[in-house]
């Protein structure tokens, strides 16, 4: 009897792991499929969004000789919203030398998965320079564009490190009156009042 017992508890045992393996069959392949899958899809990541950066700046134009330095080390912070489809509107803050901007504007990312997340994005604002001449010092105020791509490494589900570039146009909103020539002398060209920069800067990006 206990011979018997136990080779039905044997029989039992192995039809129910039997039944168990071809009853979920595709519970087990989901599961199979989901461990292989990339942990990080592009959908996945969407929230409240901050970054901060450091890097350097390169200022061109005849107003850049005004800036007292034309290449200077830059701060960058942007804060904003992205959104599952890559899209992210946010509000920019740029300083380096004697530029200070602050710029809205949308940056979008490539709806790539993996770590690696490309991206591009432009903005537009205000930016104010400390021009100095000579011994004098003036404030300006400019209207500036910028356009630039950046590429982000996801550390985790939502942090990222990455680098950037971008290039920006900038032009005075009030250009300061031309000065009378006196008669006979040459008339000397007025310098430019716009100045572009090219920036290259690395950082820590967050998404809450």
């Amino acid at each position: 009897m206990s011979l018997s017992f136990h080779r039905t508890c044997c029989v039992g045992t192995a039809a129910a792991l039997l039944l168990l393996l071809t009853s979920h069959p595709a519970q087990a392949d989901g599961t199979a499929e989901s461990a292989a899958s990339d942990p990080f899809p592009a959908a996945s990541i969407s929230g409240v969004t901050f970054g901060v950066a450091g890097g350097l700046s390169s200022f061109h134009g005849e107003a850049a000789s005004q800036l007292g330095s034309r290449t200077a080390a830059s701060v960058h912070a942007q804060g904003g919203y992205r959104f599952s489809n890559g899209l992210s509107p946010e509000l920019a803050f740029f300083h380096a030398s004697s530029v200070t901007g602050l710029s809205p504007g949308l940056r979008w990312y490539l709806p790539i998965d993996g770590r690696l997340r490309p991206w591009v994005g432009a903005h537009t604002g205000l930016d104010h320079m400390t021009r100095t001449s000579g011994d004098s010092t003036s404030g300006s105020t400019y209207w500036s564009v910028d356009a630039g791509a950046g590429l982000d490494l996801m550390v985790a589900h939502s942090v990222s490190l990455g680098i950037a570039a971008d290039g920006t146009y900038a032009n005075m909103l009030t250009p300061p009156r031309a000065q009378p020539v006196p008669v006979g002398a040459d008339a000397a060209q007025e310098p430019s009042n716009a100045i572009r920069w090219v920036t290259m800067r690395a950082g820590l990006g967050i998404v809450l």
